[in-house]
Formats: structure tokens, C-alpha cells, sequence
């Protein structure tokens, strides 16, 4: 399959409020399409508003009308323009306004046969709905209306499917070609241009309109082959002033061509606390690891062990990603929790697996290098058969006191891995190798092993000191250069001078109750080749490291509010919660670039990688509606929780210098989503994620294993990324617009009002009932840019539907809601 992916960008309107009647249920998401059941007479098959901009789909292709309100004068509620349900407005004269307006049809051309409106389908139905009851024919009445995320019509040309995505900024058009069709039947036209189509230096394809230009971004492509890509060449080709289509280099038609960040491959896998890692087996398959109490989890036939022993146990498995096949997976456990926090394939096809348990009775195998149960909880190693049936190795790591694997990392080019996690302040007995660099520790520290999994043994394992006043230390992240010589970072903190930091270090002394921390090692030398603290005047974890010629980058988490960030960073602003941040280090001792990356409830990275062209690309967490994104996201909304630990997973891309946003997303459903493990690509051309998520509509692929359930499922997601990237155009919207939520919507008593402003501007909001009657108003006065909340006590009013109205001089928005008692 072939897909083109290019999105067409919505103008500078305000919303404007549309003279339907219709009742939305069950919070849907911003910005989906509603299907056409006989509700309304004209002839289009789906309708999309977002932006002041509505878009129908027809069967000739998508009808696009752009609205733009200009008023005048001072803005008062009882000035309100027609609301759904009509009815009253207010004792006042409405204040003088115009509407200026531009419609284009954008049609299919030589398609293949016309498609009748019954033709289109809508696929990813949401649980949300629409009701319409408009008229005194009940006959024309429709309730329960669909909403979908996406619209098909196939065949449009042979070969060829025609896709349109629900997006906030517009709609996205998506072209799949199938094998052996040809992508030069592409031809589409445009009706109502005010000037021949053209394309800008950039590439983009330049639409002119009486309101302004509208951009289909230039299209990038590369094609798949397996899970592997090649670059091909793609551009816009202008045909005559009102049509155009789509040139492809070097293109192999028996295999798909991918223009722009695409979800290539998105499944569930069973449910549980989420997948904690995943990692590429020799053949191309996906391993992965982490821990389930769910009994029914898919195990294999004859996997080595398939029943859960206690609550909660590991699992192991590797799943092929092409045939939707679940090669093997199995569970693995005692009697006592267990945990699975990393998994690696090795070259002979066997798997590496490590975490920590509670169980005394943890199985062992092989020829343990421990094999002694001690502490509360104990690091593990273990190595299963490459089909899953055999337990090949399996050992503890630890001593008397309480130890857990952090990170796992192979040596590049080996099997040998590297291991690192916290040590309890009773560090004897840990196994060590005669020739560590430290076997002592004050207080509580770290270890660093080194695991060898055809010789089965350790073949290096030494303390690092790093005492912290908390309960653990998080040395989080080892990077293996060769042999003898590795990159940590984490975080120390407690007494002074418990890190052995060298005298040309970045800062030599902790400055918070914890400091993050980087340091170079040289296990042949027993040295420390550098080491130093990074942080500000309160908690500071560095948690991820990459190497560069001249220095390194660390990401991690931060609640400084003197976090050291460089002019121009991308965020600057502090948080109360824990935030991402992202540093460029250049050594000895030189911040070149640091910036924050949050919102305004902080944001949690998993993993970083850096592109050739040095831009930094960053997967995580966030529990913040306001987290940057740009105009192209794939995912531009958050998810619909509403209580404090609501969160959706985000991918994002920084310049090389920390200044600017390449691409920011969220990738999520309507609830809670985790992301635990991140894998990036040789080259970081493209990204793994899993975790875990409550979003029973969380993004799946036509190929996917399994899909989701309504309980917590565990997720593996593929997006593939363009060889390079540029800065995406954002929509053009007017410096005045903002954002307008409700929840919990249907609401019992209290009503919660978001307002996201753009500028500082007076905001009054008003509430009307079905009939549009003015029944509530506040006027909230002059607010600052940025993210505000109202909340409103409704105990007096009756059950029912009621519109709550947002306005600002020069924009409004309006939310239906429902009171239910």
C-alpha cells in the first residue's frame, strides 16, 4: 500500500456558530466528521468544522467553505449571533458585523466512477454521537449520528484510495496506492481560485483565496520495505492553473511509499501495567517486556510458562509485525511480584530480559552467577530460547540490600550488555569483579555490571558512589562507547563530594536537595574521566545521555525554576510539576543549548536520539493540555480526562540549537495514556513506542495484532519519520484566537471552563439554554495569555442542554453541554 500524506491548512476565521440544531453526547473529540443520515438535503456524505472553516465530503471529492467574522464596536453577550436551537438572543441590539466568506471544491479528476454519497464510509467511529430534531416531521428527525475520525473512498482512480483525516488545523488528504497502480493518475482540481495554482520556494502548493492564501505543505516521502525505508523524491506538479498532481522519483511500485510522520504499525498486546521495553530481534521481529496481572494475556502454545503464579508476573514475547503474528510469549515468575523493565534480542535469536523481583522462589537456571535471594526485592538476568519454550539462564543481581536494573544497553556490535540501577546503603555481598573501579559506597548508590550472555557470566560489575537523602539513586541511563569506556548520568544529592567529579566538571558542587549527574568511566584505567553536576536550586534527574563529537546531550526531569536554559530556548517557563529538559553540553564546561519542555502540569521524557542534521527528537509523557505542539501534529488534542493525572503520550523534534519546534505531537486516545519504552532507528528515521493506555479508540493500524480493549491495554506503536526535516508552516489564525473546553460533559452540578488565550484580551462568559435564552453571564475582565479555568455551580438550574458562550473583541466559541441530575 502506498499512502500521500498532505495536509491542507485551514484559514484565519474564527468559529463560526453554525444555525444547526444538534445535541452532542458523550464529550467527542475537537474535531471529527459528522455523516450525513438524511439530516440534512444536501448532497455530501460527511461534514468537518474546525476553524471557521467547514468541509464537505462529496462524492466528487471536499467542498471547503472558509467564514471569517469581522466585528466592530464594544462585544456584549446580548450581541450573540444565532445559536443552535435559535430562539431568543438578549434585550440589547446586536453590535454591527460582517462575514466575509470564500468556498472551494477541490475534485477528483478522471476518477475511476463517480462515487455516490452512500459510497464514502466513515471508519474509526467514535463513541460520541450527534442528535438532530430539527422541523415538526418527525420523519426527518435522526438520532444517534455517527462521528469518525476518518472518511474513505475507494478507487477513486485504479488502484487508488482516497483518505481524509479529521485534523484540528484542517482536514489531511491521504492517497493510497496499492502495489502496481500508478501514482500519475493523482490529478486533482480546484474550483474557485483567485489566481492560478502555484508552488512557493518551499514547495508548498499555494491555493489563493478573496481571504488570503491557503498551503498544502510539500510532500516528503521515502518507501517501506519490511520495516526498512529508501528516500523518494516527491513534489507537487502543477498541470494548468487550476489542477495539479503529484511527481514520485525512483519509485518502486511493488512497495509502499510514506509521505510525512505516519503511524506505520500500532497494535494492543494484552492487558497489564504496560509495556516496559521493546527491542529488534535479528530477524526484524519486535521483543518486548513488562508486567501483567491479567490471566487472560495472549501466551503461546508451549511457551515456558504459561499460567501467572502470583498477581503479578513478567512477561516476554516477540511479535512479528509483517504477518501480525505473535511468534512467542510467555510469562515469567514467583510467588511475590515481579517486574520486567528491559529486554534485548541477541544475535542467535534467543532473548535477554532483566528487572526486579520479590520472590525468593524466582525461577533460576544455567549456571547462576547468584543464585541468593536477599533484601526485599533483587535485580534479575535472564536469557530465554529464541521460540519461547526454555528458560536458558536465568540469575539474580544482587546483595543484602535492594537493587533493581534501571538500564540495559548492548555494546554496539556485541551481545555483551550493560547494566546499571540503585544499591541500597547495605551494598556487601553485591557481585563485584576484582577489578571495579569502586567497592564502596557511602550511604546509598549505584551499580554498573557488565553481562555477557553466550559466556553467561559477569565480566565486569563495580559500585558507583552517589549518595542521595531520598530512598534510591536513579542511575537511569549507561551508554557503552567500547570495551572499557561508558557515559552515566542519573542523579546524587546529600552530602557533598559524594560524587567523584573532576576539577574541569561543568559544576562541581550540587547546588539542590539533588542534582542531576553525567560522568565518563574507564573500567581498564579504573578512572574517572569526567564527572559533573547539572541542575538547579531544587530536584534535578538527568535520565537520558547521547554522545556527539564535542560533547553530549542529556534529557531528564527538572523542578528548578533556575534550571540553566540558553537565549531563545523553545520553553522557558517553570512549573510546579516535574519537566522535561533537554541540554546540549559542550566540554568541558559549556551549556551551548538548554531548553524546557513542558506546560503548564509538566511533561515526563522516556527517551531521546540525535538526527545527522543535529536536531534532537524526544518521547515521553505529559500531563499538560498546553504542550507545544505544532500546526502539522498528528495528534493536536489531549486526551479527555479530567481528573489531575489525566496524560497522553508526546513526540517532538528541537532544532539543533534548542531554539525552535520541528514537530511536536500527542499520540493518544481520549483517556489516560502511558508511554514506558521508546527505540529509535539507526539514524532515528523512525520511533518506537509502548506503554500502556485506557483509550479503547487509542490509534491502531489495519495490520495490528490485537486491538484495544476498554480495560487498561498495553500498546506498541511504529512512527516513521522523513529522512530530514524542516520547519512546518503553521496555520495562518488570527493573533486573537483561543481555546474553549467543558468538563465533565454530561456534568451533574459544577461545570469546569478552560480558556487557552493566545494574547492578553477582556473575556466574558455567558450560558443559554435550548431556546438560547441568556440564563447566566460573567464577565471575567481583561486575562493574561495562557491557560485559565472557571468553574460554575449549575445546582439551581434544571436538568437539560445549554450552550456556554466565550467571547473576546474579536473571536468567540461556543461548547454544548449537558446538566443531568
Amino acid at each position: 500500500m502506498l499512502f500521500l500524506l498532505m495536509a491542507l491548512v485551514a484559514m484565519l476565521a474564527a468559529n463560526p456558530v453554525m444555525g444547526v440544531a444538534h445535541q452532542t453526547v458523550a464529550a467527542p473529540a475537537s474535531v471529527f466528521f459528522v455523516a450525513n443520515e438524511g439530516q440534512w438535503e444536501e448532497p455530501f456524505a460527511f461534514k468537518l468544522s474546525t476553524g471557521g472553516t467547514t468541509y464537505f465530503v462529496t462524492e466528487q471529492g471536499l467542498t471547503i467553505d472558509i467564514r471569517q467574522h469581522d466585528r466592530q464596536g464594544h462585544v456584549s453577550l446580548s450581541g450573540l449571533p444565532p445559536y443552535p436551537m435559535g430562539g431568543l438572543r438578549g434585550e440589547e441590539e446586536p453590535q454591527p458585523a460582517s462575514v466575509r466568506g470564500h468556498v472551494l471544491k477541490m475534485n477528483f479528476v478522471n476518477r475511476l466512477s463517480p462515487h455516490s454519497v452512500a459510497g464514502l464510509r466513515g471508519v474509526d467511529r467514535l463513541p460520541s454521537y450527534s442528535n438532530y430534531f430539527l422541523g415538526r416531521d418527525s420523519c426527518r428527525w435522526r438520532s444517534r449520528v455517527g462521528h469518525y475520525q476518518r472518511v474513505i473512498a475507494e478507487n477513486v482512480w485504479p488502484g487508488i484510495d482516497v483518505e481524509f483525516v479529521a485534523d484540528a488545523p484542517g482536514i489531511k488528504t491521504n492517497y493510497h496506492v496499492h502495489p502496481g497502480a500508478d501514482a500519475s493518475q493523482i490529478q486533482i482540481e480546484y474550483e474557485g481560485l483567485d489566481a492560478p495554482l502555484r508552488v512557493d520556494g518551499s514547495g508548498n502548493l499555494v491555493l489563493a483565496t478573496s481571504l488570503g492564501d491557503l498551503k498544502e505543505q510539500a510532500p516528503w516521502a521515502y518507501q517501506i520495505d519490511g520495516r526498512h525505508q529508501r528516500d523518494v523524491g516527491v513534489q507537487f506538479a502543477v498541470l494548468d492553473a487550476n489542477r495539479y498532481g503529484v511527481l514520485a522519483s525512483a519509485l518502486d511500485a511493488s512497495k509502499e511509499l510514506v509521505i510525512d510522520p505516519l503511524i506505520a504499525y500500532s497494535s494492543a498486546l494484552g492487558q497489564g501495567e504496560g509495556i516496559e521495553s521493546i527491542s529488534r530481534t535479528p530477524t526484524g521481529d519486535i521483543a518486548v517486556t513488562g508486567t501483567t496481572d491479567f490471566p487472560g494475556f495472549p501466551i503461546t502454545p508451549g511457551a515456558y510458562q504459561e499460567q501467572i503464579v502470583w498477581l503479578h508476573d513478567i512477561f516476554v514475547g516477540v511479535l512479528n509485525t509483517t504477518d501480525q503474528a505473535l511468534i512467542f510469549s510467555t510469562f515469567v515468575g514467583g510467588s511475590a511480584y515481579d517486574g520486567g523493565r528491559h529486554v534485548i534480542g541477541l544475535s542467535d535469536g534467543r532473548i535477554f530480559a532483566s528487572g526486579s523481583t520479590q520472590s525468593s522462589d524466582w525461577p533460576l537456571a544455567g549456571d547462576p552467577f547468584d543464585n541468593s535471594f536477599q533484601g526485599s526485592y533483587e535485580a534479575y538476568v535472564l536469557i530465554l530460547s529464541a521460540d519461547g519454550t526454555a528458560l536458558d539462564y536465568s540469575s539474580f543481581l544482587g546483595g543484602v540490600s535492594d537493587e533493581s536494573v534501571y538500564a540495559a544497553v548492548q555494546r554496539p556490535g556485541s551481545d555483551v550488555i550493560y547494566l546499571c540501577g540503585p544499591v541500597g546503603s547495605s551494598y556487601a555481598n553485591f557481585p563485584l569483579t576484582p577489578d571495579a573501579m569502586f567497592t564502596a559506597s557511602v550511604g546509598i548508590g549505584s551499580f554498573i555490571s557488565v553481562f555477557d550472555p553466550n559466556a553467561q557470566q559477569l565480566i565486569y560489575s563495580t559500585l558507583f558512589p552517589c549518595n542521595v537523602l531520598g530512598s534510591s539513586v536513579y542511575t537511569i541511563d549507561i551508554l557503552p562507547i567500547d570495551e572499557s569506556h561508558v557515559w552515566i548520568c542519573g542523579n546524587a544529592g546529600g552530602v557533598s563530594g559524594s560524587l567523584p567529579i573532576t576539577p574541569d566538571a561543568l559544576r562541581v558542587m550540587p547546588e539542590g536537595d539533588w542534582d542531576g549527574f553525567f560522568a565518563e568511566l574507564d573500567f581498564s584505567e579504573r578512572r574517572v574521566d569526567y564527572c559533573s553536576y547539572l541542575g538547579g536550586e531544587a530536584a534535578d534527574n538527568c535520565v537520558h545521555i547521547v554522545v556527539q563529537d564535542q560533547g553530549v546531550i542529556l534529557a531528564g526531569t527538572t523542578r528548578s525554576d533556575s534550571f540553566p536554559l540558553t537565549p531563545g530556548a523553545v520553553d522557558t517557563t517553570p512549573c510546579f510539576f516535574w519537566e522535561t529538559f533537554v541540554t546540549r553540553v559542550t566540554l568541558p564546561a559549556t551549556i551551548s543549548a538548554s531548553t524546557r519542555l513542558g506546560g503548564e502540569r509538566g511533561a515526563y521524557s522516556i527517551g531521546i536520539a540525535l538526527r545527522a542534521d543535529g536536531s534532537v527528537l524526544v518521547a515521553g509523557s505529559t500531563n499538560s493540555r498546553d504542550f507545544l505542539l505544532t500546526g502539522d501534529a498528528l495528534d493536536s488534542t489531549f486526551n479527555d480526562g479530567v481528573n489531575q493525572t489525566s496524560q497522553d503520550n508526546f513526540f517532538s523534534i528541537l532544532s539543533p540549537a534548542l531554539d525552535s519546534l520541528i514537530y511536536s505531537t500527542y499520540l493518544g486516545g481520549r483517556f489516560t495514556d502511558g508511554v514506558s519504552g521508546v527505540l529509535f532507528s539507526e539514524g532515528a528515521d523512525s520511533v518506537w513506542m509502548c506503554g500502556y493506555t485506557w483509550s479503547a479508540d487509542y490509534p491502531i493500524t489495519d495490520d495490528a495484532y490485537q486491538t484495544f480493549q476498554a480495560g487498561q491495554d498495553q500498546f506498541v506503536t511504529l512512527l516513521t519519520l522523513a529522512p530530514s526535516w524542516r520547519v512546518a508552516e503553521r496555520p495562518a489564525v488570527p493573533a486573537t484566537a483561543f481555546a474553549l473546553h467543558a468538563y465533565p460533559n454530561p456534568f451533574n452540578s459544577t461545570l469546569t471552563i478552560t480558556l487557552d488565550l493566545s494574547q492578553t484580551s477582556p473575556v466574558t462568559v455567558g450560558f443559554f439554554d435550548a431556546l438560547g435564552r441568556q440564563i447566566n453571564i460573567n464577565h471575567l475582565g481583561p486575562l493574561s495569555a495562557g491557560f485559565h479555568t472557571l468553574r460554575v455551580d449549575m445546582n439551581s438550574y434544571p436538568s437539560g442542554y445549554y450552550i456556554v458562550c466565550a467571547r473576546t473583541p474579536t473571536s468567540d466559541r461556543t461548547v454544548p453541554v449537558v446538566l443531568i441530575r
